[in-house]
This record gives structure tokens, C-alpha cells and sequence, in this order.
């Protein structure tokens, strides 16, 4: 045994010769005042630098100059890239551990070792970027991955693709993402160029301003029935799964049970019939949005048959613009993720929208609009029974939208009750030293969970590592909208000229101070225009605080397009 003894460190951190993360190749140094084992469990957060051994900044300071040095000198002699520990007590360099890692295109970069294989498959983050949003740590992954995937083979299922599907939600660096190659090629064994429309809905072009796109051949005239029959099957089924969900998850949080008298098994046993629940929940949620979406759809081809094609998609996105659509959840639910933190933790009490007198009424304004149009000349009644159809066609849009918000609200209150008796166990995983911090269980597998409730051990070095990777992943920042393989790390490029287009959620202007933020936790001043990569649940309530919004990801039927 070497017994070392304690340096008395003013600085402390890790060098990686070589960034597992990095493309470039390049160092990644790692530091934190005072002891380096707040660093080594993932406690604290650190100060790093990327850095060119070849062309060290001068800017650096000088115990990381110094570690970077000594980490690639003890590189050249193991002959491999290095993972070294150092200590700095002021004046001089303390080497405290070193053992190598793989390199940036090492086969054995697995990160945290939960993200799901690489495959040469078309990824995608549109869609369930918004379900599944930021990173995920491992419990939250099992969990909310098994709930998505069970649910997109359910709605598949009914619509006859039933063992076609393998996995459609993946985790990469940490997030989620949709393997878009399955997605399409199972579109595509559907009538009407149902492949093409799913190309369309994801990554095409939806903004004001630009042309509704035409309606698919349906096919064969059997293939189309029998295809009409099943979405009609599926929505009926949705509407009555969502009502129902939305009634239980409401009895789970009028009878909650007190979690602090339950025994460790009859805990496990409440958690199961939860995630039993959570299926069904996650299944209505998801099919209620395939609803929606395609009652949008039908919207806009119907007033596509009156106006042109561009005002048409702007009609649509205004006359669904109604009161009572979004839905205010509990300060327990969760805020973004299902078992994810809840409003609560965060600190920040979810929105409750004001009610607005200002507006307009969208559809009088159509009425009027297509009283100037042929095919609605006067009091006809002809003129009446196409109002009349339009008129269905919006509330129905309307009510689609509605149940899909106020099925996404129970979701998230259900997980929200996953996430405390989460955190129940988390308590006493830590009174039995087994974890630091009851939050903790969030680095936990789905089996180790279970076992340490049993009274397994889950070292500390291994939770340590978890954390550092999930600190990394959230530095690295947003994936791709579409890629393939494990993406590098984005080099944003700005696009040519002077202007930038997009689709407008609803009608109007705002002049006002434009701030870009990261996090929903970030201070927002009253009127600012938000600007966002993108948004999730949990960022509601500074959409109060906006004059405006705008964001790089997102479609029309979005939660943050109907909150806005």
C-alpha cells in the first residue's frame, strides 16, 4: 500500500490528454478550489479549458499550463492517452493518479454507458425533443424511454404496423432523439404518400407565409378504406383513453398515500402500478398529438379548397388561437419529464395565464374573409352547409388540441408522483449511506434502484462518474435537429443575409429588448422577446414575462406554439 501524504491543495482538477468529446483532439483540463474530490464525485461543477498542447494560451493559468504540461509528459511515456489526477498547493505541481482513457474516436466511448448504440440510422430530435427534453439521467431514461417506446408501438399497432418497430426512441449524449429511419419506412407501408407527409410534418416548411401542401393520392380505394377505418378507430379510442387518464391520474393525486409509512416493498409495489398507469398515459398523450395533428391537416385543406394555399395555413394557425386550450398544472408535477423534477424543485410555480378580453374573434374574422370568396354567395344554402362544415372541421381541431394539453398536463402530474416516491427512496438510500443525496437516485439504473431499496451497495465512485458524464453532456448543449451516427460537437453557422423567416403561432408585432436564453431558469425582463434554441414545459411561465417569442426548433402543433 503507498500511503501519499495529503497535499494541501489551493487547486485541484483532471486533465484528459485527449477530450472523449472533442473532435478536435484537443485537452481538456478540469479544476476546482480546494480539494479535487468535489471534482472526482461530480459535487461540484468545474472551470475547464480546451486547449492546444502545441499552442498552450498564454491565458491559461499557470497550474493548468502546469498540469497540462506533466499529463501529456506522463502521456509520451505510457504511450496512450492519459486521465490524470493533479493537486496544486500554490507553488508546485502534485500528480495524484493517472491511468489512461480512450480516445475521441476510441470504440470504448461509451460516456456514461446508458446512450443506445450507434447505428448509421437518420436520427432526429424534432418531435420528441419536446416529450423528452434535455439530458436524461440513467432512472429517468429507463423510465421515461420505456413509457415512449410502448406507447408509439400501441398507436402502431392500431394502425396495423403492428412487430414492425424496434426501439424508436434513442438516447445520444445523454438526450433524446427518434430514429427517423424506422419512423419513415413504417409511414411508408400506409396509403396516401403517407412517408412523404411525415418528411413534410417533421422537417418541412409549416411558416406563414408559405403554401399549404397539397393532399396525397390515397392509393389503392381498399387500402385507403381500410386505413380511413382504423385512424378513425384510433381516434375514437384516443378520446376515450385520454378522458380516462386524465380521471385516474386526477384519483392518484386526490388519494396519495403517505410514502414515509410504507414499507420499502410496498413502496416498490405503489412505484410499479404508477408506471403501469404512466403507459397508458404516455400512449393517450401520444396518440391524442397524431389526432391533432391530423385534424390540423384537415383544417388547412379545407380552407385550402376556398383561399389559396398560403392563407390558408395562416387561417388555421389563427382560428385554433382559443382560450382554454392549455391547461395549468400542479406545482408537484413534474415541470419538463416525466419523473423528472417537479415546479417545486425548481423553484418556480408553473403559469397560470391570465385571462385575455383583448383579442379578436378569429372565427367571425374567417366568416368574413370568406364571404368575399366564391362558393359563398349570401344566405345560400349552400353557402350555409360549407360554413357549416368548416365550422366542425375548427371545433373538432379545437377540442383535439385541448384534450392533447390537458392529457400532456396528467402526464406530467403522474409523474410527478413517480418523482416523489423517487425521492422517498432516494431519503433512504441516503440515511443508509448509500447515496449523498436523495436526488442522487437519478444516477441509478432501473435495477440497481430496486436493489439498493433491498439493500445493495452502489459505490460512490461509479455515481461520481454518472455525475460527471451528465454535467458534460449538459455542456455539450443541444443535439442536431437531423443526424446520424454520435454527432460531433455543432459548430453554429450563422445564415447568409440580412433577414430570418419563420411561421408565426399567432398574428401581431413586438418591438422590444431581445435577450437569448439557455435555461428557464434564467431571469427574463418584462416585455424582452425570449429567444431559445428551443423550449419545453418548464420554460411556461416566462412566456407571461415575453413581448415575444422565437425559437430555432419547433412545429405549429407544439406545446410552446399553443401556450404562446
Amino acid at each position: 500500500a503507498v500511503v501519499m501524504q495529503m497535499v494541501p491543495a489551493t487547486r485541484a482538477g483532471v486533465t484528459f490528454t485527449v477530450d472523449p468529446g472533442d473532435p478536435s483532439g484537443r485537452a481538456r483540463v478540469e479544476a476546482v478550489d480546494g480539494l479535487g474530490e468535489s471534482l472526482v464525485s461530480g459535487e461540484r461543477t468545474p472551470d475547464a479549458w480546451l486547449l492546444d498542447p502545441a499552442d498552450m494560451d498564454p491565458r491559461a493559468p499557470r497550474e493548468i499550463r502546469a498540469a497540462l504540461d506533466a499529463s501529456r509528459r506522463i502521456e509520451e511515456l505510457s504511450g496512450c492517452p492519459q486521465d490524470v489526477e493533479w493537486a496544486w498547493d500554490g507553488e508546485e505541481l502534485w500528480v495524484v493518479q493517472a491511468r489512461p482513457i480512450t480516445t475521441a474516436d476510441g470504440a470504448l466511448d461509451d460516456g456514461d454507458g446508458f446512450d443506445s448504440p450507434t447505428t448509421e440510422a437518420d436520427l432526429t430530435t424534432a418531435g420528441i425533443g419536446e416529450m423528452l427534453p434535455g439530458v436524461l439521467p440513467p432512472l429517468v431514461w429507463r423510465v421515461t424511454s420505456h413509457l415512449v417506446d410502448e406507447a408509439f408501438s400501441a398507436v402502431l399497432d392500431g394502425l396495423g404496423l403492428s412487430d414492425t418497430t424496434n426501439g424508436l426512441v434513442r438516447r445520444v449524449r445523454g438526450r433524446a432523439a427518434l430514429d427517423f429511419s424506422q419512423l419513415h419506412r413504417m409511414a411508408s407501408l400506409l396509403p396516401g404518400g403517407a412517408g412523404d407527409e411525415l418528411e413534410r410534418q417533421y422537417f418541412g416548411s409549416r411558416r406563414s407565409g408559405r403554401p399549404v401542401a397539397p393532399a396525397q393520392s390515397a392509393g389503392s380505394r381498399l387500402a385507403a378504406a381500410r386505413h380511413d377505418v382504423r385512424v378513425l378507430v384510433q381516434q375514437h379510442r384516443a378520446t376515450q383513453e385520454a378522458d380516462i387518464v386524465t380521471v385516474a391520474v386526477q384519483a392518484v393525486r386526490h388519494r396519495r398515500p403517505d410514502l414515509t409509512v410504507l414499507a420499502d416493498d410496498e413502496l416498490l409495489r405503489y412505484r410499479y402500478r404508477l408506471l403501469d398507469l404512466g403507459v397508458r398515459a404516455m400512449t393517450a398523450e401520444l396518440t391524442c398529438a397524431a389526432a391533432a395533428a391530423a385534424s390540423y391537416r384537415r383544417l388547412e385543406l379545407t380552407l385550402a379548397a376556398h383561399v389559396d394555399e398560403t392563407e390558408a395555413g395562416r387561417l388555421a394557425g389563427t382560428v385554433t388561437t382559443q382560450p382554454g386550450v392549455t391547461a395549468v398544472p400542479a406545482a408537484d408535477a413534474s415541470a419538463a419529464v416525466f419523473a423528472g423534477p417537479t415546479w417545486q424543485e425548481t423553484g418556480r410555480a408553473p403559469p397560470r395565464p391570465p385571462i385575455r378580453t383583448d383579442r379578436g374573434d378569429p372565427i367571425e374574422d374567417l366568416r368574413e374573409r370568406l364571404a368575399a370568396t366564391r362558393g359563398f354567395d349570401g344566405d345560400s344554402p349552400l353557402s350555409w352547409l360549407r360554413w357549416k362544415r368548416i365550422e366542425r372541421v375548427i371545433d373538432s381541431t379545437v377540442d383535439q388540441l385541448r384534450r392533447r394539453e390537458h392529457t400532456k398536463v396528467a402526464v406530467l402530474e403522474l409523474g410527478g408522483e413517480v418523482r416523489r416516491v423517487h425521492l422517498e427512496c432516494g431519503r433512504r438510500l441516503r440515511s443508509r449511506g448509500v447515496l449523498e443525496q436523495p436526488t442522487d437516485v437519478d444516477l441509478l439504473t432501473q435495477d440497481e434502484f430496486a436493489a439498493a431499496v433491498g439493500g445493495a451497495v452502489v459505490t460512490a465512485d461509479v455515481l461520481g462518474r454518472r455525475r460527471r458524464w451528465i454535467q458534460q453532456y449538459e455542456a455539450e448543449g443541444p443535439l442536431p435537429i437531423r443526424f446520424s451516427g454520435r454527432p460531433d460537437r455543432r459548430v453554429v453557422e450563422l445564415p447568409p443575409g440580412e433577414r430570418l423567416e419563420g411561421w408565426g403561432a399567432s398574428s401581431g408585432r413586438c418591438t422590444s429588448r431581445a435577450c437569448f436564453l439557455t435555461g428557464p431558469g434564467e431571469p427574463l425582463p418584462a416585455g424582452a422577446i425570449l429567444l431559445a434554441e428551443a423550449t419545453d414545459a418548464s420554460w411556461s411561465p416566462l412566456f407571461l414575462r415575453a413581448g415575444a417569442i422565437v425559437l430555432e426548433r419547433g412545429g405549429p402543433l407544439s406545446h410552446a406554439a399553443i401556450l404562446a
